[in-house]
């Protein structure tokens, strides 16, 4: 037994088919929509801004200072490089805390990164540099090479 379909039975089983799967695709949009919605909201609510650092960079005729104001760095892993005109910093910050809220034991861990690469206008001693970090701020003095 052969089946016939008929041009016209046809276009309207592919205009049915577009139909309904216009409506699943607007379906699908909406409900991606609100998932975004409620994941962005949940983020907003639970997540603490994120760490800025301020930089000041200075000529001071005979060398280079930089500042960056990064709080709770731990000393430890800083650590300064220069090679030719190019100064990296990077740095790293894991702090834990631990307190009791409503009856239960709440832990928070917190994990920082520093990580920064400059291109200075000249060449500098790098056997003269000098870092230091005191109240949240790194302190960097680079001599200029004598020309």
């Amino acid at each position: 037994m052969t089946s016939i379909v008929t041009k016209d039975l046809r276009t309207e089983i592919e205009d049915e088919f577009a139909r309904v799967r216009r409506e699943a695709d607007a379906r699908r949009t909406e409900m991606e929509k609100e998932f975004e919605k409620r994941r962005s909201a949940s983020r907003a609510k639970d997540a603490e801004p994120a760490r800025r650092t301020e930089e000041e960079f200075e000529d001071k005729g005979s060398e280079y200072r930089l500042k960056i104001h990064a709080e709770g760095l731990d000393p430890k892993t800083i650590e300064v490089e220069v090679s030719g005109r190019t100064l990296s910093v990077e740095a790293k910050s894991d702090t834990t805390e631990v307190r009791q809220e409503d009856g239960r034991k709440v832990t928070e861990r917190r994990h920082f990164e520093l990580s920064r690469r400059y291109t200075l206008p000249a060449e500098v001693n790098a056997d003269g540099a000098d870092s230091k970090y005191r109240d949240g701020v790194l302190e960097i003095v680079l001599p200029k090479k004598k020309t």
